[in-house]
């Protein structure tokens, strides 16, 4: 694996971790209820 690709694929995965992430906040600040387990 040449040093193009093992940067790409880093990338990627970070790209794909902070996208989870800022989705993750998102869903958590509109709508606390449908993200935190436990009795309403």
């Amino acid at each position: 694996m040449d040093n193009k690709a093992v940067t790409k694929s880093h990338f990627h995965l970070l790209y794909a971790k902070s996208t989870t992430f800022f989705l993750h906040f998102s869903i958590t600040k509109n709508r606390p209820q449908a993200v935190i387990p436990g009795p309403a």
